[in-house]
């Protein structure tokens, strides 16, 4: 797969209009924007859950050991008053029966034992911060661990613990304390965070639908006259005509328009000009040339006053073809339906009233709007130019998708490749490399094809070529549209 058929399915991907590439552009940067507000969302509440977590621990633990200590120095004193020994009161504050089993019910437990932490996971970020939590409150401590406990929960209600706090298991942060007895304390877990990401979610479609309706909504004031705009030149394109457009939208676009309405206005103002300019000389020049055919038929020698008549044709089909050219897409009346087919069936009827060889091949009936004068003009000169110089025309026709196509095929020697692109310039002319006779003013194809464009068209010429490579004839091929 070449690389530049990669970026073209690359790039079919993107949108083509300037509301879906506003759109898709502005999506993709709020998703990154997202997508960073995720990670820094997620890290935030991750120092949010252990700072909660490590709270929640070191209140219980820093209140358990306070109460603890106050519990037995009031029982010391009380002991030492009916008569104890220190002894005494050692070995009864070491069993402390009654303070074991409230702190219990408080999800706290002190024993003599290390509790049993199998199937617990250790968190030692948990650990490092509750130890030097609590050793800012002065709390000894032989030896620390906290660990995550995601078995069933046991039956002691938290009084201690946040409301805000839900049963997706617990942390346990076990403690040695100086005198060898274990303290361990439960608190429910924080939910997790990877719950916000529904919240997320639901945050980025708001947006979306927020965003992308506000954008979508401008973009449209802005496409719409824009595309008004294009139609109206395509329009005066096609037609050098056109009604001048309503400025609308923002004022940069409306100021497009009007500069648009300006320039439009004055080419056409140049165009009309132009045609009674030329409309004009061709009037000027046909009535001397007319006075001139009649006095050439006074000439006595034969010879002289058939070359005579004949260049004074030529000036007049010459003058005829330059008028038809600066005509063409200037015409008031739209185009008309028209049986295509019984338009090439009559023209090849005329060429072969003069013996000429045309014939129609696969000629179906088709009905398109056309300008009828101009496109019996365009296929005329194909068909003569056929003729001429490729003895014989097969004339065909069909419809592909929405343009039918008029193909002339004839059996000339066709045209060098080199000279293909200069073919439909005006006055361009093959005499020498295709008929050693003169003939037409340079003007037919170029008319041609100036009809065919006029029609939302085209006009292409290719040789002929047999499989041997030789070049057997010339095919022109004029598309327009049908619709």
């Amino acid at each position: 797969m070449s690389e530049a058929s990669a970026e073209q399915r690359r790039f079919r991907l993107w949108p083509r209009s300037l509301i879906g590439q506003v759109c898709a552009a502005v999506a993709i940067a709020l998703l990154a924007a997202q997508l960073f507000n995720a990670v820094l969302l997620y890290r935030g509440q991750q120092v949010q859950r252990d700072v909660q977590l490590v709270n929640a621990l070191g209140v219980r633990i820093v209140t358990t050991t306070e109460r603890l200590n106050e519990a037995r120095e009031r029982r010391a004193v009380r002991m030492r008053r009916r008569g104890f020994t220190e002894e005494e009161i050692a070995d009864e504050n070491e069993q402390f029966p009654r303070f074991r089993r409230r702190a219990f019910r408080r999800g706290i437990t002190l024993e003599d034992n290390p509790p049993d932490i199998a199937e617990m996971e250790l968190q030692p970020t948990l650990t490092k911060r509750l130890s030097d939590l609590l050793d800012g409150y002065e709390i000894a401590h032989a030896k620390l661990a906290v660990y995550y406990d995601d078995r069933p929960r046991l039956p002691p209600a938290d009084a201690i613990a946040p409301p805000m706090l839900s049963d997706t298991g617990r942390v346990m942060a076990v403690l040695q304390r100086p005198d060898g007895q274990w303290l361990a304390t439960r608190v429910p877990a924080p939910p997790s965070i990877w719950r916000i990401t529904g919240w997320l979610i639901v945050q980025t479609l708001l947006l979306y639908i927020v965003l992308l309706a506000t954008i979508i909504f401008v973009a449209r004031r802005i496409t719409r006259p824009l595309a008004q705009l294009t139609e109206g030149v395509r329009d005066f394109g096609d037609t050098q005509r056109h009604e001048p457009i309503a400025p609308s939208g923002p004022d940069d676009v409306a100021g497009l328009t009007e500069a648009f309405n300006r320039m439009s206005s004055r080419i056409g103002a140049m165009l009309d000009e132009k045609d009674v300019m030329l409309g004009a000389i061709g009037h000027d020049l046909k009535t001397p040339l007319a006075a001139l055919r009649v006095r050439v038929e006074s000439v006595q020698d034969e010879k002289l006053r058939t070359r005579m008549v004949a260049s004074i044709d030529d000036l007049n089909r010459s003058l005829e073809d330059m008028l038809a050219l600066a005509r063409i897409g200037h015409d008031v009346q739209p185009p008309q339906p028209v049986n295509i087919a019984a338009l090439l069936d009559t023209i090849a009827d005329e060429f072969s009233d003069l013996g000429k060889d045309v014939e129609l091949v696969n000629v179906s009936r088709l009905v398109a709007p056309v300008h009828i004068t101009w496109m019996r003009r365009a296929v005329r000169n194909l068909v003569s130019n056929a003729v001429r110089y490729g003895e014989r025309a097969r004339v065909y026709l069909h419809l592909e998708g929405k343009e039918a196509i008029i193909r002339i095929d004839d059996d000339g020697p066709g045209i060098p490749e080199e000279e293909l692109p200069h073919i439909f310039n005006a006055f361009y002319r093959l005499e020498k490399s295709r008929n050693t006779v003169t003939g037409g003013t340079g003007l037919g194809l170029t008319l041609a094809r100036a009809i065919a464009e006029q029609h939302k068209g085209a006009l292409t010429l290719n040789n002929r070529i047999d499989q041997s490579g030789v070049i057997i004839g010339l095919s022109a091929e004029l598309r327009f549209s049908v619709s």
